[in-house]
């Protein structure tokens, strides 16, 4: 769930910020971006060699923008939840993405170059995994079958009943800013833009499960099908994201083009990109991504507009979303992955 707190402090500093300026015009932006498997387009799931399938994913994008004459600013919050199936415990996970952003751009009077910087926070909903299947073990929760279950002693003393510990329980945040310079050129007909991204995640993954604070000998070395619980839960946690904070910085460099059609436009992107990891324990797999865009913008009323676009990534989405890549989803990268978007934007 969106945090009150936070909504009502963005909605505060941009209302608080234009009440001072004069002369400005508003931009409210909605957008939906949806991935399905039935909307695969670049087959990416074919190429996934993975019992984790994503199943679909929607981001809800609100966002409101202050234009003056030489600046904008403005900030946006966006919601997401992507649901993965699997042919054995946990059979599904759901991942709960929101984010906050602020916005500030200053550009020249003929908006030829124009510099913004984005700041902003994003942070996953907690996930508690009940059980969890470990080759042939499975580890609980309070599935009924588990090979084994941990008991949760204070419950047991307090109530005199009996319930089991979840296996897992994970969540994850970053902070990131962004700075970028983008040229444009205008004729009648067309509208091209050089677009140069730098930015910079702080990423951090916290991870807890009661299997960890086990001590006990009896217990770690016990057999089960065939392998001591201290190998299964030494196997668990190599797959964890690392528990302490990483870097991710990009430089993304795109060419956008946008071609008049009637009442509407015709747009296109393409970009490339390229990111290095800091304070990451691991291997970095992937560290280029290139991507392209197409989409339709048209006015259905005055002031109020709507476009659709598709975006095809050759490296799901390495570069673009950093909290998303870890050891165990590295696999997800090595394969493209595309998205289709709608959004209505709102001049008043």
């Amino acid at each position: 769930m969106i945090s009150h707190s936070k909504v009502t402090l963005l909605v505060f500093m941009t209302w608080f910020i234009s009440i001072y300026v004069h002369s400005a015009e508003h931009k409210i932006d909605i957008k939906i971006d949806h991935f399905s498997k039935g909307l695969d387009f670049v087959n990416y799931l074919d190429k996934i060699n993975t019992s984790s399938i994503p199943e679909e994913l929607y981001r809800n994008q609100f966002g409101y923008t202050y234009i003056g004459s030489s600046h904008e600013f403005g900030g946006s919050i966006s919601h997401e939840v992507g649901n993965i199936s699997r042919p054995v415990e946990p059979l599904s996970i759901e991942n709960t993405f929101t984010q906050y952003e602020l916005y500030l751009s200053k550009f020249n009077w003929d908006r030829k170059h124009q510099f913004s910087l984005n700041v902003g926070i994003i942070e996953q909903e907690e996930i508690s995994l009940d059980c969890v299947q470990r080759g042939n073990v499975l580890l609980g929760g309070s599935c009924d079958n588990a090979d084994f279950r941990l008991l949760d002693g204070d419950f047991l003393e307090q109530t005199g009943s009996r319930r089991y510990l979840p296996v897992l329980d994970s969540s994850a945040s970053a902070i990131y800013a962004k700075l970028t310079h983008t040229l444009n050129y205008y004729t009648n007909e067309y509208k091209h833009s050089i677009n140069t991204v730098l930015s910079i995640h702080q990423v951090e993954h916290h991870t807890e499960s009661p299997l960890f604070a086990l001590t006990s000998d009896f217990l770690l070395d016990s057999q089960l099908q065939g392998q001591s619980l201290r190998k299964i839960i030494s196997d668990l946690q190599a797959e964890l994201p690392q528990q302490t904070a990483w870097y991710d910085i990009t430089l993304d460099i795109s060419v956008e083009s946008a071609y008049k059609v009637g009442d509407g436009s015709i747009y296109g992107q393409i970009g490339l990109l390229y990111s290095e990891k800091l304070d990451y324990e691991s291997d970095q797999q992937y560290k280029q991504n290139t991507y392209i865009k197409l989409g339709y913008q048209t006015e259905l009323i005055e002031r109020l507009s709507i476009n659709v676009s598709g975006i095809a990534y050759q490296h799901y989405l390495q570069g673009i979303q950093p909290i998303l890549y870890t050891p165990k989803t590295a696999k997800f990268f090595a394969h493209p992955y595309g998205e289709l978007s709608i959004g209505m934007t709102y001049y008043f």
